[in-house]
Parts: C-alpha cells; sequence; structure tokens
C-alpha cells in the first residue's frame, strides 16, 4: 500500500491541503464528533484540465472540487465518513460533448501517513441544453477499521482529482508557479 502512496509524496510534500482556497487542512466540520478523521482537498489535484494547458482556447474541459460538508460517526473499532463534495466543471471552447467522467480518487491515511486504502471512482459529468457550466455533488463515503490504541482523530481522508503527470505538473506551476517532477525510482 505504501508504492501507491509514492506518487503522492511529492504532492504532500510541497503543496499543503486544503479545503477549497484555504492553505491548510482543516477538519470536516467544526464541532466534529470526537474521534473523526481530518477530511481534506489536496490542493494541487483540486483542479482538473483536460488538456493541461496554459491556453485555455485549446481546453476540452476544465473541473474544480470542494464544498466539503458531513460528518462521520466513530466508534473504538472503526469510522463511517458521511460527506459530500461539489465539483463545477466548464466546457472548454474547443469542446462539443455534452457528458464527461471525470476520475478522483479518496485516500485514507493513518496516523503514520500509510495508506490505508485507496479508491478512485468517475464523476459523471453532464452538461444539458447546451449548458457550459455545471455543478455536481458526490458522495464521499469512506470506512476505514482503526488500529488498536489509535483515534479516528489522528487518521486523514485526503480527496483529488486522480491526474496524469502533465495534469500535475500544469496544477503546481497554476498554484505555487513551481514544477514538480516525478521523484527517481
Amino acid at each position: 500500500m505504501k508504492r501507491s502512496f509514492l506518487f503522492l509524496l511529492p504532492v504532500l510534500a510541497l503543496a499543503s491541503c486544503s479545503w477549497f482556497e484555504s492553505g491548510s487542512e482543516q477538519p470536516l466540520l467544526s464541532g466534529v464528533p470526537a474521534g473523526c478523521p481530518q477530511v481534506a482537498v489536496i490542493r494541487d489535484l483540486s483542479v482538473y484540465q483536460n488538456p493541461p494547458a496554459a491556453n485555455e482556447n485549446s481546453l476540452v474541459m476544465t473541473a474544480r472540487m470542494g464544498n466539503i460538508r458531513g460528518g462521520c460517526m466513530a466508534n473504538s473499532g472503526g469510522v463511517n465518513v458521511d460527506a459530500t463534495m461539489d465539483v463545477v466543471a466548464m466546457k472548454g471552447a474547443r469542446s462539443n460533448s455534452t457528458h464527461a467522467s471525470i476520475p478522483f480518487f479518496v485516500s485514507v491515511l493513518d496516523p503514520h501517513d500509510d495508506v490505508v486504502s485507496k479508491k478512485v471512482y468517475e464523476i459523471p459529468v453532464d452538461f444539458e441544453n447546451g449548458a457550459t457550466e455545471t455543478r455536481v455533488s458526490t458522495p464521499i463515503n469512506p470506512q476505514f477499521d482503526i488500529k488498536p490504541g489509535d483515534s479516528g482523530e489522528s487518521y486523514r481522508v485526503l480527496i483529488g482529482f486522480h491526474l496524469n503527470p502533465a495534469q500535475i505538473d500544469a496544477n503546481t506551476r497554476f498554484f505555487n508557479g513551481n514544477v514538480m517532477r516525478p521523484a527517481a525510482p
């Protein structure tokens, strides 16, 4: 499982995690019940561009995720997160399509930042009646066991678009003005 986390390591090292536009990781809601994990969008993975380009005339679609809301149920054996995330998608000048699917992932990290689980999902996006922008809400419902001696509060749920290296570089330039290079194997 650690291996699947390696591609995220540079992003996590260089980028702070945020909800939508703030610069730090924050709990899902203020007043979250004891035992619930932090839930955050990874800033550098919060924008989806196809293709990843600085020229908006070449874009087929762009999307942004955020506005996570919800809660969780936690007990000594595990945690069930019950949240919803919004995605706003805009058709680019080069798109005639009325439907797209955008890949995103939900990862659970333990107190040592080891990946407990990672699942990739697709968000279906429909542009109806000639619309060029749409908003989609999708559930975020990871469930995970807690290791003996740990608390759900010490776990993190990280969410981001499932991007290729070119898309990650484009996002890193957008957010930081830096280009992130993959770590040597």
